[in-house]
């Protein structure tokens, strides 16, 4: 996954989080949360991770509730 499509699921999530009361009903939710899940699934299988990298694991990890 494209560090900069992840970057930008982690920026989405936050603005709908501000934006809205109820985020998970705003459209573009199910696509941001997909893109969450997607990050997810990509730092699990990296052996290495970089400081940049480990942080929006982290980051993607709390957007996911994990």
């Amino acid at each position: 996954m494209h560090p900069d499509r992840i970057q930008a699921a982690i920026r989405a999530h936050r603005r709908l989080k501000r934006i809205y009361r109820q985020p998970e009903r705003a459209p573009e939710w199910p696509e941001i949360v997909a893109d969450l899940i997607d990050a997810d699934a990509y730092f699990k299988e990296q052996r290495e991770l970089t400081s940049d990298q480990k942080l929006d694991y982290k980051r993607v990890r709390i957007a996911l509730g994990k």
